[in-house]
């Protein structure tokens, strides 16, 4: 019914945009520098890499059949990795969740649906007021000008770029500023702060 996908070339193409379209798929573009807003996927990949890197190491493949064997491996790990993994705010893992067993020792499990339901309410108002502790409160407006943060900066470049002009405010956290006067880009507005003139 909806795609969330990143900024990738492979996702904004025509190709995959036109697919989009004739199924009826509603799309939901996350903004650039932003992974939290595909955590589940991400978290996926980072189990095929972690997967990838040691089956990798301990076992190099040698030809096109080994590199298969090791991908269908990886996979198969991540399939499991992924509803077996222990979720750190319910203390639960999903497979548990939904099969009444543990995915490790066979263990009848009941889950509490209601607690679940407020132990995740809670972590996730503790991590928003964690990470809003960290930002520059400002309300922002269409016009107002912003310095964006440069992504992993060296030592003696600027840790800011800009300032660039906001074209349009979005209720889901983010912005959209002018880089140039033919291109503009869609940022969280974690990845800016106001410029002071």
């Amino acid at each position: 019914m909806r795609c969330i996908y990143d900024q990738g070339k492979e996702f904004t193409g025509g190709a995959f945009q036109d697919m989009l379209l004739k199924h009826e798929i509603e799309t939901h573009p996350i903004s650039v520098r932003s992974p939290q807003g595909n955590s589940i996927v991400e978290r996926l990949h980072q189990s095929i890499a972690n997967s990838l890197r040691i089956l990798t190491y301990v076992h190099p493949p040698e030809n096109d059949q080994g590199s298969r064997i090791l991908i269908s491996t990886t996979l198969q790990t991540a399939a499991y990795a992924a509803p077996a993994m222990m979720h750190s705010t319910m203390q639960l893992s999903p497979g548990a969740m939904i099969y009444g067993r543990d995915m490790m020792l066979n263990i009848p499990i009941e889950a509490d649906f209601q607690l679940l339901r407020q132990r995740r309410e809670a972590r996730i108002n503790y991590n928003l007021l964690q990470e809003n502790k960290r930002r520059i409160h400002c309300d922002y407006q269409v016009n107002d000008q912003v310095l964006k943060f440069v992504p992993q900066p060296n030592k003696i470049e600027n840790r800011a770029e800009g300032p660039y002009t906001i074209t349009r405010v979005h209720i889901n956290g983010s912005i959209t500023i002018r880089l140039s006067p033919h291109v503009e880009e869609r940022i969280n507005i974690r990845q800016v702060k106001p410029h002071q003139q």
